[in-house]
């Protein structure tokens, strides 16, 4: 179980990247960072920039990088709720936590089977 739940969470997380690095091929993309703000940068170091970061960093380290690119993502939304007065509608962007919370649900069954097999040994002493 643990096993298919990581490759979902892999393949997935390869889904994510792709689709962003697509989006950032359009060709009018200059006219986007044409006007943009130093204060946007926070943003965009949350999103795309530290979401990518941690879904790397999950496929050597589960828990971490699930972590690292799921809290990017809760503070990217925080942060545009906090500039627009409420938190963005667009679900889709939502799909992109689910290689984040398949990360960390793989660490968490690995440290469930960890503790539940040494609670199974028998005491040799």
């Amino acid at each position: 179980m643990k096993q298919t739940v990581l490759i979902l969470a892999k393949a997935t997380s390869i889904v994510g990247i792709l689709v962003i690095l697509g989006s950032s091929l359009n060709p009018n993309i200059e006219r986007l960072f044409n006007g943009f703000l130093p204060e946007q940068s926070l943003g965009f170091i949350l999103f795309p920039l530290g979401y990518i970061l941690g879904l790397i960093l999950a496929w050597k380290y589960a828990a971490i990088g699930g972590i690292i690119s799921l809290a990017c993502l809760v503070l990217f939304h925080t942060w545009v709720a906090s500039g627009r007065g409420n938190m963005p509608t667009n679900r889709i962007t939502m799909v992109f936590a689910l290689p984040s919370f398949l990360f960390y649900l793989t660490w968490r069954m690995g440290q469930y089977r960890t503790k539940q097999s040494t609670s199974e040994r028998p005491y040799n002493e």
